[in-house]
């Protein structure tokens, strides 16, 4: 597969995903947020702040799925070239 072909479409995603995006962030339920949407938005954040080296701090909380989100959010920041 070309990575043309491979490139998630941010605006598919989020009308299949359930997620949707407001002035609070991402919103959905815990299971539409999958690693892949959290890895999709990451990268489409990252892209809109301009961020594309240095560090980003990643904080979560006390929810069971917060380690899971985080780890998808931190492949993502990885694959853009940060640290987290």
């Amino acid at each position: 597969m070309s990575e043309k072909e491979n490139r998630i479409s941010l605006s598919t995603l989020m009308s299949s995903s359930g997620v949707k995006f407001g002035t609070s962030g991402a919103r959905g339920r815990v299971d539409d947020l999958t690693d892949e949407v959290c890895y999709a938005y990451t990268l489409a954040f990252l892209q809109a702040i301009g961020m594309n080296s240095g560090r980003i701090a990643l904080g979560i909380d006390l929810r069971p799925s917060s380690p899971r989100l985080a780890a998808a959010c931190a492949a993502a920041i990885r694959h853009a070239g940060l640290d987290v």
